[in-house]
Protein backbone atom coordinates (compact mmCIF):
# COMPACT_ATOMS: atom_id res chain seq x y z
CA UNK A 1 0.00 0.00 0.00
CA UNK A 2 1.22 3.41 -0.90
CA UNK A 3 1.18 6.24 1.68
CA UNK A 4 -1.75 7.56 0.69
CA UNK A 5 -3.78 4.59 0.51
CA UNK A 6 -2.45 4.05 4.09
CA UNK A 7 -3.92 7.80 4.94
CA UNK A 8 -7.47 7.07 3.53
CA UNK A 9 -7.49 3.90 4.83
CA UNK A 10 -6.85 5.30 8.72
CA UNK A 11 -9.13 7.79 8.40
CA UNK A 12 -11.91 5.28 7.52
CA UNK A 13 -10.98 3.41 10.32
CA UNK A 14 -11.02 6.20 12.62
CA UNK A 15 -14.50 7.52 11.04
CA UNK A 16 -16.00 3.85 11.88
CA UNK A 17 -14.23 4.10 14.81
CA UNK A 18 -15.59 6.92 16.39
CA UNK A 19 -19.74 5.99 14.78
CA UNK A 20 -19.21 3.02 16.92
CA UNK A 21 -18.19 4.90 19.94
CA UNK A 22 -21.13 7.27 19.21
CA UNK A 23 -23.67 4.20 18.98
CA UNK A 24 -21.97 2.25 21.70
CA UNK A 25 -22.39 5.52 23.96
CA UNK A 26 -26.24 6.01 23.21
CA UNK A 27 -26.89 2.44 24.17
CA UNK A 28 -25.11 2.84 27.46
CA UNK A 29 -27.65 6.01 27.43
CA UNK A 30 -30.66 4.29 26.95
CA UNK A 31 -29.73 1.72 29.63
CA UNK A 32 -29.35 4.80 31.58
CA UNK A 33 -32.84 6.30 30.43
CA UNK A 34 -34.52 2.61 31.85
CA UNK A 35 -32.81 2.60 35.23
CA UNK A 36 -33.67 6.31 35.81
CA UNK A 37 -29.72 6.88 36.26
CA UNK A 38 -29.75 10.60 36.34
CA UNK A 39 -26.28 12.70 37.34
CA UNK A 40 -27.31 15.27 40.53
CA UNK A 41 -28.39 18.49 39.05
CA UNK A 42 -26.12 21.55 39.77
CA UNK A 43 -28.16 24.55 40.58
CA UNK A 44 -27.92 26.36 37.62
CA UNK A 45 -29.11 23.25 35.07
CA UNK A 46 -32.84 23.29 34.07
CA UNK A 47 -33.20 19.47 33.07
CA UNK A 48 -30.69 16.02 35.06
CA UNK A 49 -28.59 14.89 32.73
CA UNK A 50 -28.38 10.78 32.26
CA UNK A 51 -25.51 9.50 33.59
CA UNK A 52 -23.14 7.68 31.40
CA UNK A 53 -22.49 3.82 32.75
CA UNK A 54 -20.11 1.27 32.30
CA UNK A 55 -21.17 -2.05 31.10
CA UNK A 56 -19.95 -3.34 34.54
CA UNK A 57 -22.90 -1.31 35.68
CA UNK A 58 -25.20 -2.37 33.72
CA UNK A 59 -24.45 -5.84 33.68
CA UNK A 60 -24.76 -5.88 37.38
CA UNK A 61 -28.00 -4.48 37.17
CA UNK A 62 -29.45 -6.59 34.88
CA UNK A 63 -28.14 -9.10 36.16
CA UNK A 64 -30.47 -7.98 39.78
CA UNK A 65 -33.42 -7.95 37.87
CA UNK A 66 -33.05 -11.55 36.43
CA UNK A 67 -32.27 -12.68 40.27
CA UNK A 68 -34.98 -10.72 41.19
CA UNK A 69 -37.46 -12.67 38.21
CA UNK A 70 -35.88 -15.90 38.99
CA UNK A 71 -36.77 -15.56 43.02
CA UNK A 72 -40.29 -14.97 41.92
CA UNK A 73 -40.90 -17.35 39.63
CA UNK A 74 -39.66 -20.06 42.25
CA UNK A 75 -41.88 -17.79 44.79
CA UNK A 76 -44.90 -18.51 42.47
CA UNK A 77 -44.34 -21.82 41.92
CA UNK A 78 -44.17 -22.16 45.73
CA UNK A 79 -47.33 -20.79 46.69
CA UNK A 80 -49.11 -23.08 43.55
CA UNK A 81 -47.58 -26.20 45.30
CA UNK A 82 -49.05 -24.70 48.99
CA UNK A 83 -52.24 -24.16 47.54
CA UNK A 84 -52.15 -28.14 45.95
CA UNK A 85 -51.29 -29.19 48.93
CA UNK A 86 -53.72 -27.35 50.82
CA UNK A 87 -56.81 -29.28 48.54
CA UNK A 88 -55.38 -32.33 48.88
CA UNK A 89 -55.91 -32.00 52.94
CA UNK A 90 -58.97 -30.98 52.06
CA UNK A 91 -59.38 -33.79 49.73
CA UNK A 92 -58.08 -36.35 52.52
CA UNK A 93 -60.50 -34.83 55.28
CA UNK A 94 -63.69 -35.49 52.97
CA UNK A 95 -62.53 -38.77 52.73
CA UNK A 96 -61.40 -39.53 56.26
CA UNK A 97 -65.14 -37.81 57.06
CA UNK A 98 -66.74 -40.80 54.71
CA UNK A 99 -64.82 -43.11 55.79
CA UNK A 100 -66.17 -42.44 59.40
CA UNK A 101 -69.48 -41.60 58.78
CA UNK A 102 -69.82 -44.61 56.86
CA UNK A 103 -68.47 -47.18 59.27
CA UNK A 104 -70.58 -45.90 61.95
Amino acid sequence: MTKEELIIKNTELEQELKTSQEGELGLRKEFAKAFCWYKKKEHYENEPKLEEPSWSEIFVEVGKLLSIQKYKNINDKVEAMDKNISVLFQDIDSLVNTIDESNK
